[in-house]
């Protein structure tokens, strides 16, 4: 006997195997064939999981059932009685152990729609087999995380800063960082993030990027095509994310939301606007959504779930934001940071001269005084101190050749965007980081 991990659509899915006690897709097989499925024989276990949003299954169907016979062409499974699983399969749990490599890189399949069909190999450690099994609680343990933490891995912000926005974020549930550009903003989210819930956990940290193409129906729920052709409303990232907090009151969950302006957040998010304020968070405060499961469904945001935001305030391309957003919304200011703390972090890592540092140091302070008195630019157009820390594994023999590198390929386009119609100036501010430094 094998075993094999299933996932079928909604309507191939509940219906067919607890009812029928049988799965038939002829026209999904003929396009999309699994290698593993043509090796499915009976006597066969299957562990089956559902993608539907239906509320009453949702994501969390999950059953036991032997395979009693297989068509010729493998596209008709006749099936035993069902188990029902006493555990839900939790996908983002699977794509975890994916990333830690305790599962193979083909279980990335699971939860994506349609039908997909995964062999279930002995190799398994005991952690994924109780996993898919529904053996356990679908949880796996994580790495603790802090403060601490984010100092080590290279934040210049002096720990009371860093201790004052996690309590402004604790309070307001929702915040924005925001500064010039290369000021560490997605990176300080994430680990932020991380220190809020004290673990580094993928599970419960869920970041996704706004951009001009996302709707309401991406983010929050709307209708969309199926395996099967027909249109299904499906929950958006934020919904999920409300979901998941709900399930787990006892634990925090946070969404970060890259360059938060660069959509229209006010279309994006809907009612759930209104939902962010950290007082209306109850049940008395739930709202009816655009695109309804029932007449009388109603959401709340509950009161575990965080919200932080990025906005690059430089881009000219990107729109205002909403005052109605802006009420919602606690905002930190992130600045360039050249000094003790980043001089000593990027000597000990990458093993650069200190006195080099500082004289990199003095050149972009430089470079920023002037950009900061432009008329037609200002503050917000600084270059900000990601440019010049080199990222986690890089190798730097050369440091001077290093810092070329940077102002040629980095800095300079950058320079010749602000002054776009001063091409002369651009090229002075770029030779005046290169003076003297040779080769």
């Amino acid at each position: 006997m094998e075993r094999f991990l299933v996932q079928v659509n909604k309507d191939g899915g509940h219906p067919n195997i607890t009812e029928n006690h049988r799965y038939e897709n002829h026209a999904w097989m003929k396009k999309n064939r699994d290698r593993d499925h043509g090796e499915v024989k009976a006597g066969d276990e299957l562990l089956v999981y559902c993608t539907s949003n239906v509320p009453t299954y949702g994501a969390t169907v999950a059953y036991r059932v032997t395979v009693n016979g297989v068509s010729q062409d493998h596209s008709v499974f006749e099936l035993g009685e069902p188990e029902i699983l006493s555990s839900p399969l939790n996908m983002q749990a699977v794509h975890d152990l994916v990333a830690q490599g305790k599962l193979p890189e083909e279980f990335r399949k699971c939860g994506r729609q349609g039908f997909n069909i995964i062999r279930i190999t002995p190799e398994l450690t005991e952690e994924a087999l109780s996993l898919i099994e529904g053996r356990g609680s679908g949880t796996i343990e994580e790495e603790a995380y802090s403060i601490d933490d984010i100092i080590v891995e290279g934040c210049f912000l002096e720990r009371d800063r860093l201790e004052g926005i996690l309590d402004r974020l604790r309070n307001k549930k929702n915040l924005i960082l925001q500064g010039p550009p290369g000021t560490g903003k997605t990176w300080l989210a994430k680990k932020l993030a991380f220190a809020l819930i004290g673990s580094r956990s993928e599970r419960r940290v869920r970041p996704l990027q706004f951009h001009p193409n996302l709707s309401y129906e991406d983010f929050v729920r709307g209708w969309r095509p199926g395996g099967d052709g027909r249109l299904t409303l499906e929950d958006g990232t934020f919904l999920k994310a409300i979901e998941d907090a709900g399930k787990e009151p006892s634990l925090d969950f946070v969404v970060v939301i890259e360059e938060i302006n660069r959509g229209n957040p006010a279309q994006i998010f809907g009612e759930m606007l209104t939902l962010l304020e950290a007082d209306k968070r109850t049940k008395q405060e739930a709202l009816a959504l655009s695109y309804p499961r029932s007449a009388d469904e109603r959401i709340h945001i509950p009161l575990n779930l965080y919200v932080i935001g990025t906005m690059n305030v430089a881009d000219r391309s990107l729109a205002l934001v909403d005052l109605a957003l802006r009420r919602r919304f606690g905002f930190i200011d992130l600045e360039p940071i050249l000094g003790d703390v980043w001089r000593n972090w990027v000597g000990q890592q990458f093993g650069i001269d200190t006195a080099f540092l500082a004289d990199i140091e003095n050149r972009i302070t430089s470079l920023n005084q002037t950009i900061a008195e432009d008329s037609l630019l200002g503050p917000q157009f600084r270059v900000g101190h990601s440019a010049v820390t080199p990222s986690g594994g890089t190798q730097i023999e050369n440091p001077g050749q290093w810092f070329r590198q940077v102002v040629e390929t980095e800095i300079g386009p950058l320079l010749d965007e602000y002054w776009f119609d001063d091409s002369s100036k651009a090229r002075a501010e770029k030779d005046k980081l290169l003076q003297g430094l040779g080769s």
